[in-house]
C-alpha cells in the first residue's frame, strides 16, 4: 500500500506543477513564442513525469518513450520493442501518451488543434508553434500575444 500512496503523491505533485505552468502562461503578458515554447516544455515534462536532465531531445515521439520506460522502470530501447500491446484502434502506448497530452493542452490552454496539424508535430518546437497557432486564432489569447 505505500508504494500505492508514493505513486499517488507523485502524479499529484506532478499534475500541481503542470497547472503551475499553465498559470504562468496564462499570466504573461505579453506572452511572446520564446516563452511560450520554455514554458510548454516544462509543462509537457511535468506531464510526463520527466526531469529537464532526463529529456535530451525535442523528439516527442523519444520524449514519450523516455516517459513509459521511466514509468514502467525499464530502458527507452524496450519500450519501442515491448510496445505492442496495441489498442483495438491499432495505437500504441506511447501513441496514446501522446494523444492525451494533446486533449490535455487543448483543455488547459482553451484551444483547439486541428487534427491535420496535430498529425505533422514530432518535435516540441513543432507543438509550440501548432499551440502558438491555435492561440492566435482565439479572441481570449489574442491580446496578449506578443
Amino acid at each position: 500500500m505505500e508504494q500505492k500512496e508514493r505513486i499517488r503523491e507523485m502524479l499529484l505533485e506532478a499534475q500541481k506543477k503542470a497547472a503551475e505552468h499553465v498559470l504562468l502562461i496564462k499570466e504573461r503578458v505579453p506572452l511572446s513564442k520564446e516563452y511560450l515554447h520554455r514554458s510548454l516544455r516544462d509543462y509537457i515534462l511535468c506531464k510526463f513525469m520527466l526531469e529537464e536532465e532526463e529529456c535530451t531531445s525535442d523528439n516527442l515521439d523519444e520524449i514519450t518513450e523516455i516517459s513509459l520506460a521511466k514509468s514502467a522502470g525499464i530502458s527507452k530501447e524496450l519500450v519501442k520493442d515491448l510496445d505492442i500491446a496495441k489498442t483495438c484502434s491499432g495505437g500504441s502506448s506511447a501513441m496514446t501518451k501522446k494523444v492525451l497530452l494533446l486533449l490535455a493542452i487543448q483543455k488547459d490552454f482553451a484551444v483547439y488543434l486541428p487534427t491535420e496539424g496535430t498529425g505533422n508535430v514530432r518535435t516540441l518546437p513543432d507543438l509550440s508553434e501548432l499551440v502558438w497557432d491555435a492561440m492566435s486564432e482565439k479572441e481570449s489569447w489574442k491580446n496578449v500575444l506578443e
